[in-house]
């Protein structure tokens, strides 16, 4: 997105499952979290990283849509499913945590994402509105 925009803006973090780039996406969300922690005493630890987890991070997973969300330990999200939209202080740069989840191309406005999902190369999505839609502005 860009500032004065009018039309609809989509807005995606694309990962691949199992990625070396996954991987790296989820040590700057460790250090961020840790950061969050030390400075700005933060309590909300749990949904991050354990020390297991951070021993464990080049270990390939073929069993999940996820690796990042499932390492989010997220309570918005009930058996895959997102049950509760992002906080509505969230925007496209807060993590990815505070985006929207999704499991199947159902929740996509983006027509032309939904047809690429209709693939199989698509297993998750982390998605966010544009600043703008969210003020109710677009």
């Amino acid at each position: 997105w860009r500032d004065g925009q009018k039309k609809k803006c989509f807005i995606y973090r694309l990962l691949a499952t199992g990625t070396i780039e996954e991987k790296i996406m989820q040590r700057q969300t460790h250090k961020k979290a840790l950061s969050s922690c030390v400075v700005d005493e933060e309590e909300d630890v749990e949904r991050h990283f354990s020390f297991g987890d951070l021993k464990d991070i080049f270990n390939l997973r073929k069993d999940t849509s996820s690796d990042t969300h499932d390492k989010f330990n997220c309570r918005r999200c009930v058996n895959g499913i997102q049950s509760r939209p992002p906080p509505e202080s969230s925007d496209c740069n807060s993590d990815l945590s505070q985006w929207h989840h999704c499991t199947s191309s159902k929740p996509l406005d983006d027509v032309m994402l939904r047809e690429v999902w209709k693939s199989g190369i698509i297993s998750f999505a982390f998605f966010h509105h544009s600043h703008q839609q969210q003020r109710g502005t677009v």
